[in-house]
């Protein structure tokens, strides 16, 4: 009897310890699956990441691995995250040492609509860094349907923004939503700087006439592209650009044309024309490599006409003889415009980051003296009977555009 009754124990207590056993291998079992870890959130400890979705799209991967019920009336973004490492942000050259990693963007989901993508990293939402996949999660739980959400992200080298509508769990985008998406997805680009040529057709008659008498010859030419009888200035600049936020920029640009001429008298001719002012564009996205442009410039524009003419050399012994019998003349004529120029463009990109511009607009100038001066030094003299000499025309520009801000 004794010996039955250790038995009945000692099988007791094996199967005390086999339940327990069970009972801690099922707890495990259930810390490996995907488990609900709050409205619209799932974390997989064999996937790393963390799974912002929603059932209105039962293709996508997120769908498969739901588990319990779903909330219509919660917001959702529509994202896989994953905590960022050092070896991410090393590889993406991510300086910050806040942010999460997008490992997925859901088809049709708010932040597809916002141009979020795979890799991208998420600095801020709503202005608040994220140091954390679960840190996101709690911040989108905050919001409701509907609110619209700016977003902080990095790609390819650069901080962008842009702005999230969170829908609710179940909810479809009707098509002018899904229109509007299309065109959003498609990134308008940085900064950068565009170095162009210009080819301006002022009204130049009064300065050709002038240059002409004094015996050179005039500094306009023909288009170095086909066959045209008008005749204009072939200018070179640059464009800087800084973006500020829904496409639009500003920047700065610069222009000149300049050349030299002499005729056999001794004459020589410095002649510059330029241009620099402040620029404000938009880009449009029509297709992944097509932009369209549309802005204005305005800034400050100038003729700068420099004439010498040498009968003799100089002579330091008789500098002040040769001065009053005007032996040798040096004059320098200016006029100085305020220009405005709307123009109309397209941008042509062959990477993400190089393209080909090209700009239509149409210069117009206002002087802002009464005809032209004359300048010695510093100081400046009116020029009687001299022509007003308008700039305003059409230009055409061409250049190789870099996004590189």
């Amino acid at each position: 009897m004794d010996t039955i009754k250790g038995l009945r124990s000692v099988t007791s207590r094996i199967q005390t310890q086999f339940l327990t056993i069970a009972v801690v291998f099922v707890l495990l079992f259930l810390c490996q699956s995907p488990v609900i870890a709050g409205p619209g959130h799932y974390s997989s400890a064999e996937s790393g990441s963390a799974e912002i979705i929603a059932s209105a799209y039962p293709d996508s991967k997120a769908d498969q691995t739901e588990i319990g019920a779903e909330k219509s009336g919660e917001p959702f973004l529509g994202i896989y995250l994953d905590d960022l490492t050092f070896e991410e942000a090393y590889k993406q050259h991510y300086e910050e040492s806040y942010g999460v990693k997008v490992e997925g963007v859901i088809e049709g989901g708010p932040a597809e609509a916002a141009g979020l993508m795979e890799n991208d990293i998420i600095m801020q939402f709503n202005g608040e860094k994220i140091h954390h996949e679960d840190h996101l999660v709690r911040l989108i739980r905050s919001y409701s349907v509907g609110d619209e959400v700016p977003i902080t992200y990095f790609r390819d080298g650069r901080v962008r923004e842009t702005t999230a509508v969170l829908r609710g769990r179940g909810e479809k985008e009707d098509e002018d939503e899904k229109e509007e998406r299309g065109r959003e997805k498609i990134d308008a680009g940085g900064g950068g700087i565009t170095v162009y040529t210009s080819w301006l057709e002022p009204e130049h008659g009064e300065i050709s006439n002038l240059l002409g008498e004094m015996g050179f010859a005039d500094v306009l030419t023909t288009p170095p592209i086909g066959e045209y009888s008008v005749q204009g200035l072939l200018t070179r600049g640059f464009q800087l650009q800084f973006g500020i936020e829904n496409n639009w920029y500003w920047g700065l640009v610069f222009n000149q044309y300049n050349t030299k001429k002499r005729t056999q008298l001794n004459r020589h001719l410095d002649y510059e024309f330029g241009y620099w002012g402040f620029t404000v564009d938009k880009r449009v996205p029509v297709v992944r490599p097509i932009l369209l442009t549309g802005g204005i410039m305005a800034g400050f524009a100038s003729y700068d006409l420099k004439i010498f003419e040498m009968t003799e050399n100089y002579n330091w012994r008789r500098l002040n003889e040769q001065l009053e019998n005007g032996v040798n003349n040096f004059v320098h004529f200016q006029k100085k415009y305020l220009i405005a120029q709307p123009n109309v463009g397209m941008i042509v990109r062959f990477t993400d980051n190089i393209g080909i511009q090209g700009k239509v607009g149409y210069d117009i100038t206002h002087s802002y003296d009464a005809g032209w001066k004359a300048k010695v030094i510093d100081d400046k003299f009116e020029i009687n009977d001299s022509p007003e000499t308008e700039v305003s025309g059409p230009t055409y520009s061409v250049g190789l555009w870099f996004d590189i801000f």
